[in-house]
């Protein structure tokens, strides 16, 4: 069968095509991955996609004890299959019209449990258990009232209440948010060819799990990590970024891009003597461009608002090499906080680096410390993030 191209119209834009595509998420020790796509040809049933993603996993050895479907899988044909497999899932229930139907769910003044009938020219009728959750918006999103939810459920302990369904479903909103950062490094094509399209999202994909893999190891690996380092230090852009670059070097293509890179560092360093922060960090002037309402803050500034969580945790000795990149920080910029510049600074500091180690310690000691102490100097950099 020929892969076909699905249009999708923006209001008042051109035309922009995209491949439909189906992807399965696991999460493992609450971390989440994607571990299968598959392209949707034109008119295919639902019922398919999840047997082919099933026995995709299967393939791996990985075994689900619970799904969680998107409304648009929720089909006699897939609850079927999933309690064919005995597999426990949670499936909204899509709400046609405005009376009859799943509405009549909504009636009582509380939520509960019950079962629902799908009935499908096509496929039959089916009785399926059914969950109806009334939720409060209690001023949230600016609104007032309640809102109801039906959710198709299959293999939940009867110990399971209404309103934990619910919230046991929210875990897969994290799907949404693994999407935004696949495109964040997706290559973009003007090709209308669905395998190239497919292609690139699978390549985002796998650069995202390879994030999410080093990311947890970065955090098993440092002994007293500081949660904001994770999200400042290991961005998924900053590792993408990463890879270009050892990707360049591995090619020779360092003296193609590398005028380029210094071109837009140009016009950086122009726009922060514009804005009149060239005491702030680049990262401020990025900053500013993306919102405009966002003050740049000097750097000894930012090193006064975290210096007592910073130094609460040194010794005597670190603190004194801390205040000694710190102030060349302020002096100089970010780039003081490098890695690379590390040996460099316990040289200027120390005159050698074995004198820095009987002071400070192990050079593993050292670099921890080097690491950690940043999280805390970008520590409301990362919040708004």
């Amino acid at each position: 069968m020929k892969k076909k191209l699905c249009a999708v119209k923006p209001s008042r834009a051109q035309p922009i095509f995209t491949a439909e595509s189906a992807t399965v998420s696991i999460v493992h020790n609450n971390q989440r991955y994607v571990l299968a796509l598959r392209f949707v040809e034109k008119g295919e049933s639902m019922d398919t996609i999840v047997k082919w993603l099933l026995q995709r996993l299967k393939s791996m050895g990985v075994s689900i004890p619970s799904a969680y479907l998107d409304k648009g899988f929720c089909s006699v044909p897939v609850l079927k299959t999933l309690k064919r497999r005995k597999i426990r899932y949670i499936i909204p229930i899509r709400v046609r019209g405005k009376s009859g139907g799943v509405r009549a769910l909504f009636q009582r003044r509380a939520s509960y449990r019950t079962t629902y009938t799908f009935n499908s020219p096509k496929h039959g009728r089916l009785e399926v258990e059914a969950v109806a959750t009334k939720k409060y918006y209690k001023g949230r999103y600016k609104r007032k009232g309640a809102r109801w939810f039906a959710y198709a459920v299959g293999g939940l302990s009867k110990s399971v209440e209404p309103h934990q369904v619910f919230k046991m479903y929210r875990q897969r909103f994290g799907i949404e948010t693994s999407y935004r950062q696949m495109n964040q490094v997706r290559a973009r094509t003007t090709s209308q060819n669905p395998v190239i399209c497919l292609l690139l999202v699978g390549l985002a994909f796998v650069i995202f799990n390879l994030y999410i893999a080093c990311r947890e190891h970065l955090a098993a690996v440092l002994k007293n990590p500081v949660k904001p380092i994770s999200k400042y230090w290991l961005t998924l852009r900053r590792l993408a970024h990463m890879m270009s670059l050892a990707i360049q070097d591995l090619f020779g293509l360092a003296d193609v891009i590398l005028p380029m890179l210094i071109y837009h560092f140009r016009d950086l360093l122009i726009m922060q003597s514009l804005i009149n922060a060239e005491k702030s960090d680049l990262f401020d002037v990025l900053e500013y461009i993306y919102n405009s309402d966002f003050e740049p803050i000097t750097r000894e500034l930012r090193v006064a608002k975290a210096q007592s969580k910073i130094f609460s945790a040194l010794s005597v000795e670190q603190k004194g090499f801390v205040e000694f990149v710190l102030s060349k920080y302020i002096e100089t910029g970010v780039e003081e906080l490098d890695q690379e510049k590390l040996p460099h600074l316990l040289v200027l500091k120390y005159k050698a680096i074995e004198d820095a180690k009987e002071i400070l310690g192990s050079v593993e000691n050292i670099r921890a410390m080097f690491i950690n102490f940043q999280g805390y100097l970008y520590e409301q950099h990362a919040a708004a993030a």
